[in-house]
């Protein structure tokens, strides 16, 4: 299961935080929630819009932002990390 990261035409964009620390998370729920995110902005940004993550800690909290230029509802999801 991958996102339709192969639509051409979208700006897609990766930052993460430096020093980032390991999740302590289902893996398999972990990809699947950033799968199902990711595949919704990808599949519902027009052409020549803009799709962004960024990952970020601070002390136990790791944040997942998952942000596009189409139409939605913006929503962050926290992991507590230990």
């Amino acid at each position: 299961m991958r996102p339709r990261s192969g639509r051409p035409g979208l700006n897609f964009t990766l930052k993460l935080a430096e020093g980032l620390k390991p999740v302590s998370a289902d893996p398999d729920r972990l990809k699947q929630v950033l799968i199902n995110l990711l595949d919704n902005s990808f599949k519902f940004t027009p052409i020549g819009g803009k799709v962004e993550i960024i990952v970020t800690q601070e002390e136990n909290e790791t944040t997942i932002q998952v942000t596009d230029s189409g139409c939605g509802i913006p929503r962050v999801f926290s992991l507590k990390t230990h």
